[in-house]
C-alpha cells in the first residue's frame, strides 16, 4: 500500500468518525452505532473508499486488547467482593438463563451444540458502552437499579474471557495447532510472577527517571507484551491483556496507566467498529430484512423479559424492571469480537457470523426507540 493510499484511508476514517459519532450521539443512538454506520458507508457496500476491510479489522483488534486491559484495571478485588451478590445472582443468572435459552432455540435450527452454545452466550452479552450511556442519559446510573444494571454488565464483561477460551476449546484444531497446556500454564505463571514482583518496580523506575512519553510506552509495552505472550501459546491476545490489567488493578500507577492507554483505546476501538461496519453483509440484510428484524426484536424482548424477571425477583417495581430490561436488552460489541474469532478458528460459518453481527447491530438501533416508546406508554 502506498503512502498516499495510507494517508487517504486515515483521512476517510477520521472524517467518518468526526461526522458520524456526534450525529448519532445527538439522536441518542450511541457512538458504537455511529462507527458501524460510518464503516458501512465508506466500505465496499456503499462508496468502496477502503480497499482492504479485513486488513483494517485485523489491525484494529488492538483496540479490543486495550479495552480488555482497561476492564482488568477496573476489576479491583475489593470492589468485586462488595458487589458479589448482585454480580453473581443478577449478572450470572442473566447470562446463564439467556445463553442456555437461546442455545436451545438455536439447536432446533440444525446447528450443532457447540455452535449453539457459543452463539447463545454471545448474544446473552449486552453493550456495556451503549447501555451505560443510555442509563446515564436517563438518570438511572447512580440509582439502585442503575447499580444492579451495572452489576449485570460487569458480569458480562467478566464472561468474555471464558467465552473466548470456549471458542478455542470447541474449534477443530489440527495436531500442529493444538493447545500446548504446559506452555499456557508456564506463560500464566510468568505473567503472575511478573505482575507480583516486576511490574510495579519497573513502573516506579520509569516514573522516576523517564518522561511522560516513556511511561506511555511502558504501559503499551506491558499490554502488548502480555497479549503476545498468551497469543504465542495459542490463546487470545485479549486474555493476556485482561490478566495484565487485573494484576495492576491495585497498583499505585493504575490511574496513570488508564489515562495513558485511554486515547489509544478510544481511537483503535473506534477503528475496530468502523472495520466491523465495513464487513457487515448489507446484501444479506436487503435479501432477508424481515427475518433479520424479527431475530433482532426477539433478542431484544427475550433479554428484556429475562432481566425484568430477575429485577422483579429482587422486588423492583415492574415498570422499572422492564425499563431496565429494555436498556440492557441489545446485543453487545463483544459479539463482533467473539464471532470474528469463532469464524477465524473455523468453529462458526462466515454466513452465520454475518447474520449474528447484523442482528446485534440492529438490536442496538432498536434499543433507544423502544426505551423511549415504553416510557411514553
Amino acid at each position: 500500500m502506498s503512502d498516499v493510499s495510507v494517508l487517504q484511508s486515515a483521512l476517510f476514517f477520521l472524517l467518518a468518525a468526526v461526522i458520524a459519532v456526534p450525529l448519532f450521539r445527538r439522536f441518542r443512538l450511541g457512538a458504537i452505532l455511529g462507527y458501524l454506520i460510518a464503516g458501512v458507508i465508506i466500505g465496499p457496500n456503499v462508496f468502496h473508499v477502503i480497499d482492504d476491510p479485513q486488513g483494517v479489522l485485523h489491525f484494529s483488534e488492538i483496540g479490543v486488547v486495550l479495552l480488555l486491559f482497561i476492564i482488568g484495571l477496573e476489576l479491583n478485588p475489593e470492589k468485586l467482593w462488595s458487589m458479589r451478590q448482585q454480580i453473581l445472582l443478577l449478572g450470572g443468572g442473566q447470562i446463564m438463563l439467556t445463553g442456555l435459552l437461546i442455545a436451545v432455540l438455536l439447536s432446533f435450527l440444525s446447528l450443532n451444540w457447540q455452535v449453539s452454545i457459543i452463539i447463545g452466550f454471545t448474544l446473552a452479552l449486552s453493550s456495556t458502552a451503549f447501555a451505560v450511556q443510555l442509563m446515564a442519559e436517563r438518570g438511572v446510573l447512580a440509582s439502585a437499579n442503575g447499580r444492579r444494571g451495572f452489576s449485570i454488565l460487569l458480569m458480562q464483561d467478566l464472561a468474555v474471557i471464558p467465552l473466548l477460551l470456549l471458542v478455542q476449546a470447541f474449534a477443530n484444531y489440527s495436531e500442529q495447532e493444538a493447545l500446548v497446556w504446559w506452555k499456557i500454564i508456564l506463560a500464566i505463571m510468568v505473567l503472575i510472577t511478573s505482575g507480583r514482583f516486576l511490574l510495579n518496580p519497573l513502573l516506579t523506575i520509569v516514573a522516576r527517571y523517564g518522561s511522560r512519553e516513556t511511561m506511555t510506552a511502558t504501559a503499551l509495552l506491558i499490554v502488548v507484551g502480555s497479549a503476545y505472550l498468551l497469543y504465542a501459546c495459542g490463546l487470545s491476545m485479549g486474555m493476556g491483556a485482561f490478566m495484565a490489567g487485573i494484576m495492576l488493578a491495585n497498583s499505585h500507577f493504575r490511574h496513570q496507566l488508564e489515562s495513558d492507554i485511554e486515547p489509544f483505546k478510544g481511537l483503535t476501538l473506534g477503528l475496530f467498529f468502523i472495520a466491523i461496519g465495513m464487513t457487515l453483509n448489507i446484501e444479506l440484510l436487503l435479501q432477508k430484512p424481515i427475518l433479520i428484524l424479527l431475530f433482532a426484536f426477539v433478542l431484544l424482548f427475550l433479554k428484556a423479559l429475562i432481566i425484568a424477571g430477575l429485577f422483579l425477583w429482587v422486588r423492583v417495581e415492574w415498570r422499572s424492571a422492564f425499563s431496565m430490561g429494555l436498556l440492557l436488552g441489545q446485543g453487545g460489541e463483544f459479539a463482533f469480537v467473539i464471532m470474528n474469532q469463532a469464524t477465524t478458528s473455523g468453529l462458526v460459518l462466515a454466513q452465520h457470523a454475518e447474520l449474528i453481527n447484523l442482528v446485534v447491530g440492529i438490536s442496538m438501533v432498536l434499543t433507544a426507540p423502544m426505551v423511549v416508546l415504553f416510557s411514553k406508554i
